[in-house]
């Protein structure tokens, strides 16, 4: 927090702290949204700092193992704050809701292919790059489904041929 004092001066003053072994963190500027995992590193913690000069501590909660910092992304999707947590080991991706009063996995998306993964969000859809297969799934979290809506849809990096570099003629 920044006070002014009576000199037009800005001070910075420390309000407090929360003490805990953190292992990694995520954040998520845009929702002022920080998530510490903690302990042996499976116990998550997420804290908002909106609107107060303390965080605000959201219901904890434990993931199946401990997680790397590419197996989380947090997200805001049809207007709720969701940790992703990517468990290759079942080949699922997590939904996990954020909240004051409840945390709760709300939803678990089959992944089709091992390997390293990137993950987009495009307007309220889940998009999952699956690098080493060199495709990609749009899932939808509102759809009563576990499966992608759409069908993969291979990564191509082709050019647009009208943007090409020109070529001497032949002689």
């Amino acid at each position: 927090r920044m006070p002014h004092s009576d000199r037009g001066e800005t001070a910075c003053k420390l309000l407090g702290t929360v003490k805990h072994s953190v292992q990694c963190f995520w954040h998520l500027p845009d929702h002022s949204v920080l998530l510490l995992a903690t302990g042996n590193g499976a116990e998550l913690r997420p804290y908002q700092f909106q609107g107060s000069p303390m965080p605000v501590k959201l219901c904890k909660f434990v993931v199946t193992k401990a997680p790397s910092h590419t197996d989380i992304q947090i997200v805001k999707l049809y207007d709720n704050i969701y940790a992703l947590f990517v468990d290759l080991s079942e080949r699922r991706l997590a939904l996990i809701r954020l909240g004051r009063e409840m945390t709760q996995q709300v939803k678990s998306l089959r992944l089709f292919a091992g390997g390293s993964f990137g993950i987009s969000i495009v307007d309220n859809l889940i998009c999952v790059h699956h690098m080493d297969g060199q495709f990609s799934c749009v899932y939808d979290i509102e759809a009563d489904t576990d499966e992608p809506c759409l069908a993969p849809q291979a990564m191509s990096y082709a050019c647009d041929t009208r943007w090409s570099v020109p070529r001497a003629p032949r002689t």
